[in-house]
């Protein structure tokens, strides 16, 4: 029986797909696959599978150029595992720690998703979790979620919980051609609703630090655009908004809406201006650096976030949140007078990484209260 299907959405980088290949195979088991999705490379990728010829390697290559996120439904509707888990083709599997993700998929049997601890490439932790936990389905999967860094990478889901076609028909619909990075979010969304959230303390899989400036993966469209810009974050708001109101009930809903208000908010606006401010993050994401006027982003962020609120969130429900959300926004202005005075030090002084720290600092404390 296949445990793992280990899912790897391909666009050329031909060298670190074989890296990435090679990291899982090393691990002998025959409970698991490796499915790879080509999404149109004008690499020889299928020509690398044939020449490291392990058969629990399936090549499939797609009729057309679907972009990151439908590449990722599709590599995940051809898999045949009880979990399906997504890599990156620049990240690596520690195969000497699949025997431990194998196990905690049977000590979890109520599980929808799991996620593990990450070293970087020289071998120091990079994403960290001090014990295994379980977070129950329901409001508690979805708070952990929400409050902890789960990276794209490195998470396993219960296939059969995931409905693919509802999702791959919801981004056709709703989302922005040009647009990515948003199904991993849906699907956890689901999936805190139909199953036990598990994070592992081991380190299972190696995150790679690359440039997309060098490198562009799983889509063939580059975009100039940060993905933290202020409009991006104003879509991706509004397309998880919406994903929610089709899936959670109204007490969720409502919490959510003020979670991603929160976090988005904050993310168009200062996060947005210190993001750009920092030079290897523009040359990770591989755009230029453009002038932010914070105030207006906050303006424009807050028309977007009201119409939604009217269109969703009952008339009888919407003064409590309306409360909630005025004092988000006062917190958002409030902490800009010290991110302002800090990217002001910073640029004379040419520390931008000060910036980056910062602000996941602030918004550490902030959840921790």
């Amino acid at each position: 029986m296949i445990k793992i299907s280990f899912c790897i959405p391909v666009y050329n980088q031909i060298e670190l797909v074989r890296q990435c290949i090679e990291s899982i195979v090393e691990y002998k088991g025959l409970d698991i696959e490796i499915v790879i999705s080509d999404d149109c490379s004008t690499e020889d990728i299928e020509g690398l599978i044939h020449e490291i010829g392990d058969n629990r390697v399936h090549y499939y290559k797609n009729a057309e150029n679907l972009g990151h996120d439908r590449n990722i439904i599709a590599s995940f509707s051809r898999a045949r595992g009880q979990f399906v888990f997504l890599l990156r083709t620049r990240d690596k599997m520690i195969a000497s720690q699949i025997p431990h993700l194998i196990d905690a998929i049977d000590m979890f049997p109520n599980a929808s998703y799991i996620t593990a601890s990450a070293l970087d490439e020289k071998k120091r932790g990079k994403i960290v979790y001090n014990e295994n936990k379980l977070f129950e389905k329901g409001i508690q999967a979805l708070q952990a979620n929400n409050h902890l860094y789960v990276h794209p990478s490195g998470s396993a889901y219960r296939r059969e919980m995931i409905d693919l076609k509802v999702i791959d028909q919801f981004i056709q619909d709703e989302v922005d051609s040009k647009f990515s990075f948003i199904v991993h979010n849906l699907i956890r969304v689901e999936l805190s609703q139909k199953g036990d959230f598990v994070i592992l303390k081991d380190f299972t899989w190696i995150y790679a630090t690359t440039t997309r400036a060098k490198d562009i993966a799983v889509n063939s469209q580059k975009n100039n655009q940060s993905v933290y810009s202020a409009e991006l974050c104003r879509k991706r708001f509004s397309y998880e908004v919406k994903w929610c109101d089709l899936l959670l009930n109204d007490v969720m809903k409502i919490y959510q809406f003020e979670e991603l208000f929160r976090v988005y908010l904050n993310q168009s606006t200062w996060g947005y201006k210190l993001s750009n401010a920092n030079k290897k993050m523009r040359r990770h994401y591989s755009y230029e650096f453009v002038k932010i006027d914070v105030k207006h982003e906050r303006e424009e962020f807050v028309k977007c976030a009201r119409k939604l609120e009217m269109d969703i969130i009952s008339q009888d429900k919407r003064k409590k949140l309306d409360e909630r959300l005025n004092d988000i926004i006062k917190r958002n202005c409030r902490e800009g007078y010290i991110k302002y005075l800090l990217l002001f030090v910073s640029e004379a002084l040419g520390f931008n990484n000060i910036l980056m720290y910062t602000n996941m600092k602030l918004r550490y404390m902030r959840r921790m209260k």
